[in-house]
């Protein structure tokens, strides 16, 4: 936590409400996305009991499985969810081609053209465990189902690749195709709670959002003991629900009853948990949608559309693939790619949003201040290299040879020189966009101006540094056959006598027997 948002937490511990923490939306929220909460057994992560999930707030679609440990029901209720999420997916499979010139890179000054779809699905999970979940538990178990071995709907396999892709992609800063509701508001607000308090979305909603008349800390005090947790590991106030309608499901199944028709009761269970939680993710939406949209998130969602066409066309093509272990190399492009993704987003959001801007200032990461002196005269060799002084707002500790970027002048940059203990004047020296030769006048701040120098300028270009193969230098040798080891596997050993061995052959470890009373 960052010195200004650690000052804004103490603030909202101090007066019980909530403190805005960003002045931009950084996130592209769909205009009609697909909300999905659930419960799943406690301990029994792949066993659901149900899952309540739509598009429109006050009708969603419930799926509740009177017994979760019976495979048939869980495998007829989760393709019952598979036609109604793949549904609403197959919305967005209209694609359109945009073509273009890099001006950098490998390919720089030729045309390409990419596929693009025209508009993006957008999953909503109401907290981390639930997206967690529905990509490394649900997503896992349906994807490498068998349709035709296993007797079960040809839908879950494709249910579970997009499942699992959107939560991978719910790991990359850059792509908003899997949203949390908890997440989002902790971006753009800070509470009074500890950070692990923040995944009750009950809670958190009643710090930013409180009841007419009510302070955050006691509306958020409120709702927390008025609902139950959203999921997806239900809490212990949920078992008198959930044990009598299970047993009311293997009455109902003695009875003749069907399967899914008894399910009835853990239905009616189901809605009483998760539908204030359902409810609360659309009013985390809501709330966010009030802030104006930053700058770098439409350039963000072209980047989803792209990777969504793609998703879609492999996934109706039969050819999505997915590891289950990474490889050396792989792992490395993952780890490299995430890097990339995490450094842009910062740059993104500090060209976007003065208050990330001021998070850098109040950390020494950047400085802000007036122009008291210019000196564009001043040279390095033969090239010009104006020197600016500055009166910071706030004091620049950092020591010199830092190199930061004049907000508003994309190509300029500016290191440090100096900064005097004294006066706290920090001198910096210019390069980049100024021209060749002298820079004019305007071309250069003047004094009385105000300026901004953060690191972030334009987007870097970062070269593909790793191999296309693994190189034998990082490959594990290939293991030795076993001799013993034939088409039907291992041999088994054959027991043996251990008294009738030698004392040579015998093992080390025996055991003594104890001595008997007399």
């Amino acid at each position: 936590m960052n010195s200004n948002r650690l000052l804004d937490a103490l603030r909202a511990a101090d007066t019980g409400n909530a403190v805005p923490a960003r002045s931009r939306c950084h996130t592209h929220l769909s205009r009609e996305p697909l909300v999905i909460t659930a419960y799943h057994l406690a301990n029994e992560p792949g066993a659901p009991v149900g899952l309540l999930y739509g598009t429109d707030r006050d009708h969603p679609h419930v799926v509740a499985f009177g017994n979760p440990l019976n495979r048939d029901l869980r495998f007829a209720g989760l393709a019952e969810v598979a036609r109604d999420v793949i549904g609403y997916l197959t919305r967005f499979g209209a694609t359109t081609t945009r073509t273009y010139t890099p001006t950098r890179g490998p390919n720089a000054g030729q045309t390409r053209t990419t596929v693009l779809a025209v508009d993006t699905p957008q999953i909503v999970t109401p907290n981390t465990g639930t997206a967690t979940w529905l990509g490394e538990v649900l997503g896992r178990s349906l994807r490498y189902l068998k349709p035709a071995e296993q007797n079960v709907d040809p839908l879950l396999p494709a249910l579970g690749a997009y499942l699992t892709v959107f939560s991978q992609r719910s790991h990359d800063p850059l792509s908003h195709l899997l949203v949390v509701a908890t997440q989002l508001l902790s971006e753009h607000w800070t509470t009074g709670q500890l950070s692990g308090e923040t995944e009750n979305l009950h809670a958190l909603l009643g710090w930013i959002d409180p009841m007419a008349g009510e302070s955050g800390r006691t509306s958020a005090a409120a709702v927390e003991r008025g609902f139950l947790p959203v999921g997806p590991e239900p809490d212990a106030a949920f078992d008198p629900l959930l044990y009598p309608a299970i047993d009311a499901w293997r009455a109902g199944v003695a009875a003749g009853t069907d399967p899914v028709a008894a399910s009835a009761q853990m239905r009616e269970a189901i809605v009483t948990a998760l539908l204030p939680g359902y409810q609360a993710t659309f009013d985390a939406l809501d709330v966010a949608r009030a802030l104006p949209p930053a700058a770098h998130t439409a350039a963000r969602h072209d980047g989803d559309r792209q990777a969504w066409a793609r998703l879609h066309g492999d996934v109706t093509g039969g050819t999505a693939r997915f590891r289950r272990l990474l490889d050396a190399l792989s792992g490395a492009r993952l780890l490299q790619n995430n890097e990339k993704a995490v450094a842009e987003y910062a740059r993104q959001t500090a060209l976007d949003d003065r208050c990330v801007v001021d998070e850098l200032i109040a950390d020494g990461e950047a400085t802000s201040g007036t122009v008291v002196a210019v000196d564009p005269s001043h040279r390095v060799g033969r090239r010009y290299r104006p020197r600016l002084q500055m009166q910071p707002d706030v004091g620049y500790l950092r020591a010199p040879g830092a190199r930061l970027h004049v907000t508003g002048r994309a190509r300029m940059t500016a290191d440090v020189v100096a900064v005097d203990p004294a006066t706290g004047i920090v001198t910096v020296e210019l390069a980049g966009g100024m021209g060749n030769g002298q820079p004019a006048p305007s071309a250069v701040p003047a004094p009385g101006d105000l300026i901004e120098l953060t690191p972030y300028g334009p987007e870097e270009f970062y070269p593909q540094t790793l191999p296309s193969a693994l190189p034998w230098t990082h490959q594990l040798p290939a293991p030795v056959a076993d001799p013993t080891a034939g088409a039907a596997g291992p041999a088994i050993p054959t027991p043996v006598d251990v008294d009738a061995l030698p004392p040579a052959a015998r093992p080390l470890a025996t055991v003594t027997p104890l001595p008997t009373a007399d």
